[in-house]
């Protein structure tokens, strides 16, 4: 039996975090509300201010009015500000249901839903949150593939988001590989008409795909380009595959190497 001294960082971070979560659910010493079209929602000025810079600012710059118990933000998805501020308290929010899909005026999934998430957290500074929506938006990629879904959030990720660090359209990119049989062949059970047009009408989108496809296509010793493998890092890593289809890449960012076959890294090698 462990000694009543015990500390478990894990487990104590986890229960601060439901303990704050359930301060929020019932508003307790709540000092703000966040206003978005038909949603309001009663929070914490300083756990706002601890995970987004942008509300800091709002709060101790002058971008919100001394006293004022209110922040509107009318310009964003309802359901997409209730996912953030349910981050800030919980580092996870819900992306499934009705609730969700409904939710976004122009349409969409999971897939799409995580885009929009990843497009506020650019919009509001905060930086885990964007990495926490790639990580959904891979996941939801893989268990529940939609292509009308999938061209919403390329739409959205083209024209909404600057990703400067180009995270958001890297993990589009390494998707579109990963069904790229069934996006673009005739029979594929995912095509459809949504999808056919997104390149029409996102030709940054059609350039990015035809630089990754002559990165990854048949260009013999030429290097390749991934998101790291390693949680929370995100880093683009240069790799070679070798002759038996081994991956090798190393990243600058986390000091770390990399080795193991494509399906495990999410990249698609050709035969030469």
């Amino acid at each position: 039996m462990a000694p009543g001294y015990s500390f478990h960082d894990d487990e104590e971070k986890a229960a601060f975090c439901k303990r704050m979560a359930k301060i929020q659910l019932h508003e307790a010493l709540c000092d703000v509300k966040i206003k978005c079209q038909s949603f309001e929602m009663a929070a914490h000025r300083n756990v706002l201010a601890a995970q987004s810079d942008w509300f800091l600012k709002a709060f101790t710059n002058g971008f919100v009015e001394t006293g004022a118990n209110e922040i509107i933000l009318q310009e964003d998805e309802p359901s997409v500000i209730e996912a953030l501020v349910h981050f800030c308290y919980n580092f996870d929010y819900c992306d499934t249901g009705e609730k969700c899909s409904s939710g976004l005026a122009g349409g969409g999934g999971p897939m799409a839903f995580n885009v929009h998430v990843f497009a506020a957290a650019e919009k509001y500074l905060i930086e885990p949150l964007q990495r926490f929506a790639l990580n959904r938006l891979r996941y939801h990629s893989r268990i529940n593939f939609n292509a009308e879904d999938f061209a919403k959030a390329i739409e959205h990720a083209y024209t909404a988001t600057s990703d400067p660090k180009s995270l958001l359209r890297r993990m589009i990119i390494k998707i579109s590989f990963d069904e790229m049989d069934h996006l673009f062949s005739t029979n594929g059970r995912h095509k459809s008409a949504v999808f056919d047009a997104v390149a029409d009408r996102v030709p940054s989108y059609a350039a990015d795909l035809m630089r990754a496809a002559q990165r990854t296509g048949r260009l013999g010793e030429e290097c390749r380009q991934m998101l790291c493998p390693t949680e929370g890092c995100y880093s683009n890593v240069y790799y070679d595959v070798d002759s038996n289809g081994r991956v090798a890449g190393y990243c600058e960012e986390c000091k770390k190497h990399h080795l193991g076959n494509a399906e495990q890294f999410g990249v698609v090698v050709y035969p030469e």
